[in-house]
């Protein structure tokens, strides 16, 4: 059953990510870095599919354990962060989805005694998305402005 949740997990958080990238690179053309910085989201999403893949593969829970901090900083946490209105719909059914990725996958490993591979996963979270985090908040506090601007509907309206 743990297989089918995470293939039915790994295939939502997948398009909510290419509806995302659609989204940014397609309607917003945002550069590369802007979108990795501003819509973080997708990236922790990539890391928690790369986990899937090999928890489907292997068994093994560790690499899906590495997206844990940041399915948490930017999934959970958005569910309070952004209104739950509009356009903000589509990113809060993102952060719901990877609030329960997250959710199951701590749930589940723990009930299977994957201890090790959990706490490997998570400290190798930390060291990695720490830093990307601190990086990701000083770039959207340096680029607030063109943020605003990116976040605004008439941005996404305008004709190409």
């Amino acid at each position: 059953m743990d297989t089918i949740i995470c293939a039915i997990l790994a295939i939502l958080l997948s398009l909510t990510t290419l509806q995302a990238m659609f989204f940014y690179f397609g309607m917003l053309k945002v550069r590369f870095i802007e979108w990795v910085f501003v819509n973080p989201c997708s990236i922790s999403n990539l890391v928690f599919l790369v986990g899937s893949l090999v928890f489907l593969l292997s068994g093994s829970w560790m690499i899906m354990y590495i997206a844990a901090l940041p399915l948490f900083f930017f999934g959970t946490q958005g569910l309070f962060i952004f209104s739950w209105r509009g356009m903000n719909l589509i990113p809060q059914a993102s952060h719901l989805l990877m609030t329960i990725s997250l959710l199951w996958m701590i749930i589940r490993s723990l009930q299977q005694g994957h201890f090790l591979e959990a706490t490997a996963g998570l400290l190798i979270s930390i060291l990695i998305f720490t830093p990307f985090i601190a990086a990701q908040q000083a770039y959207i506090h340096k680029h607030h402005d063109r943020i605003q601007q990116l976040l605004q509907p008439e941005t996404w309206l305008k004709p190409a």
